[in-house]
């Protein structure tokens, strides 16, 4: 696992998402374009759902204003 976390560090990747991961490489294998938008609420460590909790609302609407800024964006063309 350290050897790991060095890679990832080596190669600027300071976070991961296992989930989405999954979603990228079904839309690969099925030649369907895909991106994702993410909002951090919280780092794995002792006082991780103690963050979320704090840091979910606040993520929900940072991602549905986004969510809606792009609408209008794809609406104009």
């Amino acid at each position: 696992c350290r050897e790991k976390t060095k890679n990832f560090l080596r190669f600027g990747i300071e976070i991961e998402n296992m989930e989405f991961f999954s979603v990228l490489k079904v839309a690969q294998e099925f030649n369907i374009p895909a991106g994702g938008v993410f909002c951090i609420t919280n780092y794995t460590d002792e006082n991780a759902h103690k963050e979320f909790i704090k840091n979910h609302q606040r993520a929900k609407d940072l991602l549905t204003k986004h969510v809606q800024k792009r609408i209008k964006e794809l609406t104009k063309r």
